[in-house]
């Protein structure tokens, strides 16, 4: 994610999963890997 104005990277996510060969499974699969990953956003601010 960038920042609109600065256009400085300021959160990015990794998901590591094995790829699917089959194309439907593959369009099932990363959609929840990237569900899960966007749980966790937006980060809270440390107090």
């Amino acid at each position: 994610m960038y920042d609109n104005e600065s256009k400085e990277l300021i959160w990015q996510g990794i998901i590591t999963t094995i790829i699917k060969e089959k194309p439907s499974k593959r369009e099932k699969t990363i959609p929840k890997k990237v569900k899960k990953l966007m749980k966790k956003f937006p980060i809270k601010p440390m107090k």
